[in-house]
């Protein structure tokens, strides 16, 4: 009876010192290559990619700015998440920015701790008068962050849990590859 006390007692102290390490959720949200659909529209993937040990991330929320105006801006799912209905969405966009919420059942899609997975694309239509380069940013605010379902658990870039990569497109890049057939 003694040794499975103090087996016990080991354990408590194991799990009140964090040995068996605390729930965490930290991640990185990304914006890929944006690759040209249609005269100055442009699709960018949005990726997800956690540690290998941090729980089950189900909720997105972010806003990218822009450095020129859009004529037109929406997200959808893409990639891993492609076909999946969302407990929750909303987007809107304004003239520099676009904002985006998604909520996953996490019994239905659950994303894989450790690997990049392609869960959105953003689809941006830029004005005629838009002139390159245009950088694509996540906004650095509470704004943009990644949970797990209930919301418990987030990561976010002030609590330096969320790191965030953006994109550039370079119009005049784009032109030239255009006009010279490739």
């Amino acid at each position: 009876m003694n040794k499975i006390l103090a087996l016990a007692a080991v354990s408590l102290a194991f799990a009140a010192s964090g040995a068996f390490g605390a729930p965490r959720l930290v991640a990185n949200l990304s914006l890929g290559t944006a690759v040209r659909v249609a005269e100055r529209q442009f699709t960018i993937p949005v990726i997800l990619s956690t540690d290998s040990e941090s729980m089950n991330a189900q909720a997105f929320c972010f806003r990218l700015k822009l450095s020129t105006a859009l004529a037109s801006a929406s997200v959808r799912h893409s990639g891993f998440t492609e076909g999946q209905p969302a407990v929750f969405e909303w987007q809107t966009s304004t003239a520099g920015s676009i904002s985006y919420v998604v909520v996953y059942d996490e019994r239905i899609v659950r994303f894989p701790p450790g690997l990049p997975v392609t869960f959105a694309e953003v689809t941006i239509t830029l004005p005629d008068d838009a002139v390159g380069p245009v950088h694509i940013d996540f906004d650095s605010s509470s704004v943009t962050m990644v949970s797990t379902e209930d919301g418990m658990l987030s990561a976010t870039i002030a609590k330096g849990t969320l790191a965030t990569i953006g994109t550039t497109i370079d119009l005049d890049e784009s032109a030239k590859r255009r006009s010279s057939g490739r």
